[in-house]
């Protein structure tokens, strides 16, 4: 692995530091203030540059990446909000759109609002702003590369209606700037149901400007 300009093994790596978290890894942590006060999130970073920010309790998505410390995301003006304060109906989920790396859209309905057999849709659905249980947060070693990972999932059920759940894993690497997540849905329900998922990327400034190239 590739760490500061020099290529070195992992019993390199390990007799240079006291613990692998000395080099990067993931916290976890909670909101103390404002409309954000009590998201449970996760702060993971990595020496290959990575530094970003999961939202426990928002859905499993991404509010914050930086790469060697350049903003990649727009955020909007709500910041990270509670999801105490989300309201369903019509536009009202801009109220709580906080923009960042990766907000996901749907389960039931992706877009503008509507009414679907007599039901009710606000803008982009409910899944960003539901609470997610956490099934594993960690890191592991997969032959001379270092992997933190953090895995959850989300359901969005209603009494005698739909019972989808969503499951995520989000993985970075210590050797190389890259981000996977990967999300299975599943209907736990005993009716075949309405499946829309939208990945809302929001990438900003300095990232996208007046001179930036799409390759």
């Amino acid at each position: 692995m590739n760490l500061f300009g020099n290529n070195l093994n992992r019993t390199e790596i390990l007799r240079r530091v006291g613990d692998i978290s000395q080099l990067g890894g993931i916290s976890l942590y909670e909101f103390i203030d404002g409309m954000g006060r009590g998201i449970r999130a996760a702060s993971m970073k990595t020496p290959s540059g990575i530094d970003m920010t999961v939202l426990i309790d928002r859905g499993f998505d991404i509010s914050y990446l930086t790469y060697r410390s350049i903003p990649i995301c727009w955020r909007s003006a709500t910041k990270e909000t509670s999801p105490i304060y989300y309201e369903s109906r019509g536009m009202e989920w801009l109220r709580t759109f906080f923009g960042g790396l990766l907000t996901t859209c749907g389960l039931r309905n992706i877009g503008m609002p509507c009414i679907d057999d007599n039901e009710e849709h606000g803008l982009h659905g409910r899944i960003s702003n539901l609470g997610s249980e956490i099934i594993y947060s960690g890191g592991k070693w997969e032959n001379e590369d270092y992997i933190i990972e953090i895995m959850g999932r989300v359901r969005e059920a209603k009494v005698f209606g739909d019972k989808l759940e969503l499951t995520r894993k989000i993985s970075t690497f210590f050797s190389k700037p890259k981000i996977i997540v990967e999300d299975r849905v599943e209907n736990l329900g005993f009716s075949k149901t309405p499946l829309m998922i939208l990945y809302h990327v929001n990438i900003g400034y300095p990232i996208v400007d007046k001179n930036s190239k799409l390759i």
